[in-house]
C-alpha cells in the first residue's frame, strides 16, 4: 500500500480539512498512512505549524484522534481499518479478536466471515456481542460504588458467622487480627477521604 504523497505537498493539504474530517470515524488504513507520514516527515512545518496545530486546521481532526489512529496503524496494521470501516470497535474489543482475523476475513464462530459490505450485518451483531462481554468483564474488575457497599456488607456478614463463642483460641486471635487490620485500613481511607473534602484543613498525619 502506497500512500498518496500528493497529500503531503504543503499547497494540496489547504481547503481538504472537510475531506478528512470523516476520518475520525471512518479511517481507511491509506489514510492512517498517510498520517502517519506527515508526522514522520514534519510537512505540518511548511505551514508554519507544529502538530498540535497542524491536525485541526488541516486534517480535521484533534492532533490526539490523529495519534490514537497512528498507533492503531503501528499496533493493528490494516485489517483493523478495514473491519472498523463497517463496525465501530475499539482498540481494546479489537486486541480480543485479533487472532482471528486476516487481512480479508474474520472467524465467527468457527467460520471464516469476508471483511465485505455483504457481511456487515454479521460482523456488527458480532462486534456488538464483544462489546456487551467486555462490558460486563469491565463490571466485574471495576465495581460500582453500590456493588463495593454489597461485597463489603457480605463480607461483614461472612465473618460475624465465624465469630462464634467455640472458637478455638488460635482461631480467635486470627480473627482479632484480621479485624484490627482492617480496622486500620478503613481508617486510612476514611481518613484520605476527608482530605480531599476538605483539601484546606490541616491534614492528618498517616500511620
Amino acid at each position: 500500500m502506497k500512500p498518496n504523497f500528493e497529500w503531503f505537498d504543503a499547497g494540496s493539504w489547504i481547503g481538504r480539512q472537510q475531506a478528512f474530517a470523516i476520518i475520525a470515524n471512518k479511517c481507511s488504513a491509506a489514510q492512517a498512512e498517510c498520517l502517519k507520514q506527515a508526522k514522520q516527515s514534519r510537512v505540518y512545518e511548511k505551514f508554519g505549524l507544529n502538530w498540535n496545530d497542524f491536525c485541526p486546521k488541516h486534517v480535521g481532526i484533534s492532533r490526539a484522534t490523529a495519534d490514537r489512529i497512528i498507533e492503531q496503524y503501528d499496533e493493528f496494521g490494516a485489517a483493523y481499518f478495514k473491519l472498523s470501516s463497517l463496525a465501530r470497535i475499539s482498540s481494546e474489543a479489537y486486541r480480543q479478536i485479533a487472532p482471528a482475523v486476516t487481512e480479508n476475513a474474520i472467524q465467527i464462530d468457527g467460520e471464516a466471515v469476508a471483511i465485505s459490505e455483504a457481511n456487515a450485518a454479521k460482523i456488527r451483531a458480532h462486534i456488538r456481542s464483544l462489546r456487551n462481554a467486555l462490558a460486563l468483564e469491565r463490571q466485574r474488575t471495576d465495581p460500582s460504588l453500590q456493588e463495593l457497599y454489597n461485597r463489603l456488607d457480605l463480607l461483614v456478614k461472612e465473618f460475624d458467622k465465624h465469630t462464634t463463642p467455640n472458637l478455638a483460641t488460635v482461631q480467635r486471635e486470627y480473627l482479632a487480627d484480621m479485624y484490627t487490620t482492617a480496622i486500620k485500613k478503613l481508617q486510612h481511607l476514611a481518613r484520605c477521604l476527608d482530605r480531599i473534602m476538605h483539601p484546606n484543613a490541616d491534614a492528618e498525619p498517616r500511620i
